[in-house]
């Protein structure tokens, strides 16, 4: 149910933002899934990056994906 210290509900952040959370792991012989649930107002581009990152030395683990597009709205 985990993989590499990501757990289900772990966070998903973008320039320090938490946008999301992780719904589930699937690991195979070549490869790791890993679902997540995208709650914030962005548009995930093509040449979106995820990376496993740690809270502090020994803290738990979030995905953390660049670059993203803040699609909200406009500021005046």
């Amino acid at each position: 149910p985990d993989a590499t210290g990501l757990k289900l509900k772990s966070p998903i952040r973008s320039l320090g933002l938490e946008i999301g959370y992780l719904k589930s792991v699937n690991l195979s012989e070549k490869k790791v899934t890993l679902n997540i649930c995208i709650t914030a107002p962005i548009e995930i581009l093509s040449d979106t990056k995820a990376y496993v990152r740690a809270e502090g030395f020994l803290g738990d683990k979030f995905i953390e994906l660049k670059p993203v597009k803040y699609v909200g709205k406009e500021q005046p």
